[in-house]
């Protein structure tokens, strides 16, 4: 019997070490459970900051392709302008030579005609300077003569 009652109590202590493993595994099983539903809870979460972080990078992609378009752009009309511009003074560069080069024709006209005219003037000058000594020498010779034909008159 005491046998019996020994068996009895170690059935009734392995029965609590039982009912203690078995509340321990209870326990466990909560915690594992409890742990689960946060670690998905932080997945889900995680998640969907991976896919708000997605859509802002996707969206600051986009701002920038758009902004890399629109410099483009500004580049593409300042080198338009800036060629417009090359072309506008390599355009007045030529005119402004033409216009030295016709000027300069000018001037080297006007000077060959100044000079033609200056020394045109010049042999005037010179024939009138001859055609009044002629003249001079021809009113002395008509005045001799005038004076002969008087002489001549008075002899006749």
């Amino acid at each position: 019997e005491e046998e019996v009652e020994l068996l009895q109590v170690e059935k009734e202590a392995l029965k609590g070490a039982n009912t203690r493993k078995a509340e321990r595994i209870v326990a466990l099983e909560k915690i594992i459970e409890e742990t689960k539903d946060r670690t998905h809870q932080q997945i889900s979460t995680l998640l969907n900051q991976k896919d708000q972080a997605e859509r802002e990078w996707l969206n600051a992609s986009r701002t920038r392709d758009t902004t890399l378009k629109e410099l483009q752009a500004q580049y593409d009309a300042a080198l338009s302008s800036m060629k417009q511009k090359d072309a506008l003074i390599a355009d007045l560069q030529r005119s402004s030579q033409h216009h030295l080069t016709e000027k300069e024709d000018v001037e080297r006209k006007h000077s060959e005609t100044t000079k033609s005219i200056t020394d045109k003037l010049e042999e005037a000058t010179v024939q009138l300077d001859n055609n009044k000594e002629l003249i001079s020498n021809l009113q002395e010779t008509l005045q001799q003569r005038e004076l002969d034909i008087i002489e001549l008159q008075r002899e006749v």
